[in-house]
């Protein structure tokens, strides 16, 4: 037969002292904590299946005595068979029943000394059991802890809770919230438990937390009953927010003109996460130099606002900010305020310098007309337009910046032909069987379409052209003319103008030798003279006709033809040198007397002829 071991024999002697643990169903709380000079609750149920229990000890830091077969330590309570409780014993109370199965007793005050193991030693008439509880006392009061959810993100609700493991009825306490040192206004909502399970004083306060208190330390404060601080738990809050007050500044010291380069940079008080981008607005080829920095190069005129966001997980925008980029005028042209239809000869005509821009708005205007300074004022006036105010008219506006011309606006004016003129490319005076151009010029706009000729009676002549060319010219076509232009706009006309014809004669072999005088253009009242050429260079006179000459043939080529013959019954005449030079197949004939007697002082009416034979 083999002997036990020790070690064998203590664990059959702790098992008798424990009996068997399946008959014993003990519940409170594992461990205890409390701080000198306060109290210690222990809830504590109990089943024994075997009887009632009779007697409960209370030993503090219990060993087993092998010798002895029983526990030694510190008694701290010890009930009697009849359920009185001994005196010395009122820093423990055993606030339980055997009846009701409750095993709850409390400390107070409880000691730093009191920290290790309570011991439970609870015997029944059959069984015995000894059940441990922890008690942790500390020199002063222990801090609560405060939970945060794991995330925090700006205004949405959360709860915040303050967790102090101790609560005893014969002690109050209270919990405190602070945010940044000052009681928070949210009310918090305090429960205690003192069950088997846990025993504990919890604060819970709802709280949305903002973006400003991202950083910011909250504080849940432990006080006594005078309000005193006893302990305190802080943390700081991790409050997830998009960047904000985001800021654009505009980097250039002096204004912004047209051209320059402008550098802005994107700013921001707070943000969670950090900002790791930056996104602007509107979009352009520009330069991000640096993180949070804008470059434009060459802004244009019409860059008027720009709006950038720094961003994180979210983006938030700054406000646009206006560049307020100074240009000159922008836009200039001529505008035609009236008429509205087209401007003729005598209309009142206003001219308006427009522009669609300007910046600053302070102008300055100026006219120019085919490059001569005309005014400076915003419009251009003519009261009665004539054709000379026609042309090419251009307008300036400036500012501080700086001018712009307008396109060149070509004025335009109608007006019926004038200053009509009858010119002869071969002078007014032309020999028989040349040819003789008369042509009509004109001042016109639009130009004359149709032209009309008439002679000295202002009889309309067949010619419908610009040019009336008599091909040959004969001594009947001596006489004064004009002409009549027409356009859209009115008609005009020419002042007379006079052609002469002279005669271009070989002398004659045969006829008589007598001199006369025929002029088809005058009237029968006035008289006439028909001049008949001798065969020899002899001149000889001859007297005025009689009336039955008077009416030679229009085509008699042995005649001299004068633009006005008014002669008086006494006097001389005789002919005169031509403008032209004179060739060797012209001679001029001896003096003429026309009548008896001497000859007037006063000079006689009469055109003279060139004679030729």
């Amino acid at each position: 037969m083999h002997l036990l071991g020790p070690w064998l024999l203590l664990l059959v002697l702790e098992y008798l002292a424990f009996s068997d643990s399946s008959k014993w169903n003990i519940d409170h709380p594992g461990t205890i904590y409390a701080w000198e000079g306060a109290c210690v609750w222990v809830p504590c149920t109990y089943r024994v299946l075997d009887g009632a229990l009779e007697t409960f000890i209370l030993f503090h830091n219990p060993e087993y005595n092998q010798n002895m077969s029983k526990f030694e330590g510190t008694r701290l309570y010890e009930s009697t068979k009849d359920g009185k409780v001994p005196s010395g014993q009122k820093r423990v109370q055993f606030l339980g029943n055997k009846i009701n199965n409750n095993c709850t007793l409390s400390i107070h005050p409880v000691h730093v000394n009191d920290s290790g193991q309570l011991g439970l030693r609870m015997v029944s008439k059959t069984e015995k059991w000894m059940e441990r509880i922890h008690l942790n006392v500390s020199e002063r009061p222990f801090p609560p802890r405060i939970q945060l959810p794991p995330k925090l993100q700006e205004s949405q609700e959360v709860t915040l809770t303050c967790l102090l493991n101790f609560s005893c009825y014969g002690y109050q306490i209270q919990l405190q919230w602070l945010l940044e040192g000052v009681p928070m206004r949210q009310p918090a909502v305090t429960s205690t438990s003192l069950s088997t399970k846990s025993v504990f004083t919890r604060s819970e306060l709802k709280f949305s937390p903002q973006w400003s208190h991202h950083g910011k330390i909250v504080t849940c404060e432990l006080h006594d009953v005078d309000g005193k601080v006893l302990s305190e738990d802080t943390v700081q809050l991790n409050v997830k927010h998009p960047p904000k007050k985001v800021t654009m500044v505009i980097e250039n010291p002096t204004p912004i003109r047209e051209g320059d380069t402008v550098t802005l940079s994107c700013n921001y008080s707070s943000s969670n996460p950090i900002v790791n981008h930056y996104e602007w607005r509107p979009r352009g080829g520009w330069e991000e130099p640096s993180l949070g920095v804008l470059r434009i190069q060459n802004i244009g005129w019409n860059n008027t606002a720009v709006a950038c966001a720094a961003c994180n997980n979210w983006c938030s925008w700054a406000s646009p900010v206006t560049l307020n980029v100074l240009y000159a005028p922008r836009g200039v042209r001529v505008r035609k305020i009236k008429p509205l239809s087209e401007i003729h000869s005598g209309n009142s005509v206003s001219l308006q310098c427009d522009f669609s821009s300007s910046h600053p708005k302070e102008v300055q205007f100026f006219w120019e007309k085919n490059g001569s300074l005309l005014g400076k004022e915003s419009q251009l006036n003519f009261d009665s337009i004539s054709p000379e105010d026609a042309g090419s008219y251009s307008c300036w506006v400036n500012n501080s910046i700086g001018q712009t011309v307008s396109k060149a606006w070509t004025l335009e004016v109608l007006y019926a032909p004038r200053r009509l003129r009858v010119s002869m490319s071969q002078g007014n005076q032309v020999m028989e069987g040349k040819t003789a151009t008369l042509i009509c010029e004109s001042d016109a706009n639009p130009p004359v379409y149709s032209y009309a000729w008439f002679d000295w009676n202002n009889q309309s002549l067949p010619y419908s052209g610009r040019m009336l060319r008599l091909e040959p010219v004969k001594v009947q076509h001596s006489g004064a003319y004009w002409c009549q232009g027409t356009n859209r706009v009115g008609k005009g006309h020419s002042p007379l103008i006079t052609l002469t014809v002279y005669v271009r004669r070989t002398p004659l072999s045969e006829g008589p030798h007598s001199l006369g005088c025929y002029n088809p253009m005058m009237e029968d009242g006035i008289s006439y003279a028909t001049l008949h050429f001798p065969e020899t260079n002899t001149p000889r006179t001859g007297d005025a006709e009689t009336p039955e000459m008077q009416r030679l043939p229009p085509d008699c080529d042995d005649t001299v033809t004068y633009s006005v013959l008014q002669k008086r019954q006494v006097g001389d005449y005789e002919n005169v040198i031509p403008d032209f030079p004179e060739d060797e197949g012209i001679h001029y004939s001896e003096l003429i007397q026309f009548g008896f007697g001497e000859r007037p002082q006063t000079q006689e009416n009469v055109d003279y002829v060139i004679v030729k034979h």
